[in-house]
C-alpha cells in the first residue's frame, strides 16, 4: 500500500491527492515515481515512522502498538533531522538529513 500525502510539487508536474492506494491501482500518470522520489527526500527518521504507523492503522485496532508510534513520533521531533529541516527551510534551501535519532541541544 502506498500512501500519498498531497505534496505540492508544481515544479515537476507530479500529481497531488491525499489517497491511500495498492500499487497495482497505480500507473505512469498517478505520479508513482514522485511520491516514492518525495519518501526519498524526507527525513529518514519520518519516513520510518510514516511507514511504521501506517502498518499499525490497517491493523486491527486491538492489535496496533500505539505506544511504539508515539515513540517514533517523538523520536523524529527530538531528532538533529528536526532542527536540520527548519534551519534549511528558513535557509531556504535542501535539508540535509542524516537520520540521526541523537536529541539535540539547542538550536545554534
Amino acid at each position: 500500500m502506498i500512501l500519498a500525502l498531497g505534496h505540492a510539487s508544481g515544479s515537476t508536474g507530479c500529481l497531488q491527492s491525499n489517497a491511500m492506494m495498492l500499487p497495482k491501482q497505480l500507473n505512469a500518470r498517478d505520479g508513482a515515481g514522485c511520491r516514492c522520489a518525495w519518501f526519498e527526500a524526507n527525513a529518514p527518521l519520518t519516513v520510518k515512522a510514516a511507514k511504521y504507523i501506517v502498518g499499525e492503522v490497517m491493523k486491527d485496532e486491538s492489535q496496533r502498538n500505539l505506544v511504539r508510534c508515539t515513540e517514533m513520533v517523538e523520536q523524529c521531533f527530538t531528532s538533529r533531522d528536526f532542527i536540520e529541516g527548519r534551519r534549511a527551510f528558513m535557509e531556504k534551501r535542501k535539508p540535509a538529513f542524516t537520520g540521526s535519532r541523537g536529541k539535540f541541544v539547542g538550536i545554534g
